[in-house]
This record gives structure tokens, sequence and C-alpha cells, in this order.
């Protein structure tokens, strides 16, 4: 089972299987993918009639966007990028590696067309690894934590490297 958005007259989820695609209109994704499995299986079953040339949607309407650098030849070229071929990690990358906050709203779904901000000059396409956190929780024991992340992802990231760098600076370094 695979868990989509569609757009029947506004953005509904549903349920990808065997090519067919079943809106599940009172299920948000964030309910499915914090379902148990056999929850998930249940509530699955509700799903509408198939629907023919459903157009997809970005799978989720994320309310925030965190973008981390945790492999570290990553972080030595973007700071090399930014801060020129000598500048390196800065030290506490290692007790906390840095991040910046995406634009949520700017999640696109399959087919969209992306248009660079005005006054780009170098647009950056990278392919992610995404964590689905749908479960609130301050400082989370490890043993824990994979309870709150229900899904993994691989989504495609295409940013304005320009803009990026201009807005954090000449280092790399913590919540960047």
């Amino acid at each position: 089972m695979r868990i989509a958005r569609i757009d029947l007259d506004g953005p509904v989820t549903a349920i990808a299987a065997s090519g067919t695609v079943r809106p599940l209109p009172a299920v948000t994704v964030i309910d499915l993918l914090a379902a148990s499995p056999d929850e998930r299986t249940r509530l699955a079953a509700a799903a509408g009639e198939p629907v023919a040339d459903a157009r997809l949607l970005a799978p989720l309407e994320p309310a925030s966007v965190r973008d981390y650098s945790v492999f570290e030849q990553h972080g030595e070229g973007a700071s090399m990028a930014i801060g020129g071929p000598d500048a390196t990690i800065s030290p506490t990358w290692y007790e906390m590696p840095a991040f910046y906050f995406s634009n949520p709203h700017a999640t696109t779904g399959p087919d969209e067309v992306i248009t660079p901000p005005a006054g780009t000059t170098g647009l950056d396409l990278e392919l992610e690894v995404a964590a689905i956190v749908c479960r609130r929780g301050p400082r989370v024991p490890r043993p824990l934590s994979r309870r709150g992340v229900s899904q993994c992802g691989q989504p495609t990231r295409c940013g304005a490297r320009t803009r990026l760098f201009s807005s954090i600076g000449p280092t790399f370094g913590i919540g960047r």
C-alpha cells in the first residue's frame, strides 16, 4: 500500500495500489502514517472507488521542513563553497549537525513545474532522505524515538543555492 494525496476539487488522501488510486476523504496522510499497521489496513479498507487519471499532489503538506547536513563530506563541501577552499567545518558540527529551515509551502508534487526564484544564478538538485515525524515529544529517549518517525522517503530537493549561501553567511554551523 502506498499513501498519496490527489486533487479531487481539493486535496484528498488516497491509497495507491495495483495501478489504481482510491480516495480516503475523511482521513489525513498523517492519520495513516501515525496509525499502527493493523489500523492503517482497516482505514485503507474504507477507501472509495478507484479514480481514473487522478493528479498526484505532494504527499504531505509539512508544517516545517528542516534540512540537515549529516554527512561529513557534504559539510566539508558546503563549508568550502561558502568560505573558500581552505574553509573547514565548525567543530560544533560534530556535536550537532548544521541545518536550515526550508519553506514548507514550496513542497511540490510529481510533474509540477518548479520555477527558480528571480535573480537566482545557481540551482541545487539533491536526492534527500526524509524522516516524517508525526508524533510530538520533546527529548524523546532513543529507544522510543522510532515510534514518532512513521515513514522515510526519498524526496528530491531543488534549491536556490545563491539565496541559501547569502542567507547563511561565511560559516556552516549549528541551526543555520
